[in-house]
């Protein structure tokens, strides 16, 4: 009886990690890569109680949208974003995507990314490596 408890208890208490697998792999051969950090909570359920309501006109309805999606974002993302800024980890340029919920980080190290993985693991989905649609341009 003590075994299965003392497994339980190691299994319960790890937890997978949120980086993607191809991440760590190009992580072998770069000292940096661009990242998108993809937040837990997504934004279809703002957007959908939104769009559900009435609207007197279209401008109105936009407003609405972007109004919920970016206070949506911005209480989900803001202490991701903080950490970011103030991290001695090295990382480029950092950019919040309030229609998706999502951070994107510019050259980013393996270190930064393991400790927004252990800081932050219950309110990232996955970190993976960004495409090229999602890189930042400068």
């Amino acid at each position: 009886m003590a075994v299965f408890f003392l497994t339980l208890g190691l299994t319960v208490s790890r937890e997978q990690s949120k980086i993607d697998p191809d991440l760590m792999h190009t992580f072998e051969t770069k000292k940096s890569v661009d990242i998108m950090i993809v937040l837990s909570e997504s934004t279809t359920k703002i957007r959908q109680q939104i769009v559900s309501r009435c609207f007197n006109n279209p401008e109105e309805k936009r407003a609405a949208i972007y109004a919920g999606l970016k206070e949506f974002t911005d209480e989900h993302q803001s202490e991701i974003l903080e950490f970011l800024k103030n991290s001695t980890s090295p990382i480029g340029q950092v950019r919040g995507f309030w229609i998706i919920n999502q951070i994107s980080g510019q050259n980013a190290s393996l270190e930064i990314v393991k400790e927004l993985d252990s800081t932050f693991h219950d309110r990232i989905g996955l970190i993976r490596e960004a495409t090229s649609g999602h890189t930042i341009h400068t």
